[in-house]
């Protein structure tokens, strides 16, 4: 995510500053939405935007990125819940590297000596990567797997996550037992498998499969996906050995200072 250079710089007034606008690129190129918009115009923050990631309100709500979003992504033309993730988070990457700079602290285990250790990284460096596979004029995407079984299936929004997620949550503290939000996902991503779009056959179809299709459904689904690359070259400070591994983004994104 380097910056883009046709950043636009409008000066509002000599006491206020400028207000810096962006060009954001969303990983999706937009082709999933109504509007297939593949770009974004997103306006910088400012001070006075520090307050909506303070809210205490919108953060139990999980509501402070929407907001910010919403305000900052001038020609969204919809609710930042409706975007794909990859997008969202594209957005927002751009927001922080504009506001606090591409620094940003991390941790990571080192798979040579099992220690965690702390790593600051340049966010800015991190790419957007687009869909590996066309889908059709619905929008949906097909995998054939190794055993022949042929699946249609979808890209969640983050609004379609949220819901998926938050009723996963709800089984486990009523029922308890294991949290079935990996299945519940796939569920809801799952059009149609071998012609079949019966979802209560095709719901008991995906939890009886056999481990090894599971996972190569689920492995397909993730590698044809487009977001953010968070992969990043770290150096274990013990070994001075190198490895690869996913930058993890905590609650801190915003705060680091």
């Amino acid at each position: 995510m380097e910056n883009n250079e046709n950043n636009q710089f409008v000066p509002v007034n000599e006491n206020l500053g400028n207000i810096m606008f962006d060009v954001v690129d969303l990983p999706s190129a937009g082709i999933l939405y109504p509007n297939g918009k593949p770009q974004v115009t997103v306006e910088g923050m400012c001070a006075k935007d520090e307050s909506i990631l303070l809210s205490p309100n919108l953060i139990k709500s999980n509501k402070a990125f929407d907001t910010l979003i919403s305000l900052k992504a001038k020609d969204l033309g919809m609710q930042p819940d409706q975007l794909l993730p990859g997008d969202y988070d594209a957005i927002l990457f751009n927001l922080r590297v504009t506001a606090y700079g591409p620094e940003y602290e991390t941790e990571v285990t080192s798979p040579f000596t099992g220690e965690a250790f702390k790593e600051t990284v340049n966010i800015s460096k991190f790419q957007e990567k687009g869909f590996t596979d066309v889908c059709d004029k619905d929008g949906y995407f097909k995998y054939v797997t190794k055993k022949g079984n042929v699946f249609i299936y979808k890209y969640l929004t983050l609004a379609d996550i949220r819901r998926v997620q938050s009723i996963a949550d709800s089984r486990v503290k009523m029922l308890g037992g294991a949290n079935t939000l990996i299945m519940d996902k796939l569920k809801a991503q799952i059009v149609s498998i071998n012609g079949s779009q019966d979802k209560t056959k095709n719901d008991l179809y995906l939890e009886k499969m056999q481990i090894i299709e599971f996972r190569e459904l689920r492995s397909r689904i993730n590698e044809v996906e487009a977001g953010m690359d968070l992969t990043y070259e770290f150096t274990c400070p013990s070994t001075a050995q190198t490895f690869q591994a996913r930058v993890s983004i905590g609650t801190d994104f915003f705060y680091p200072i």
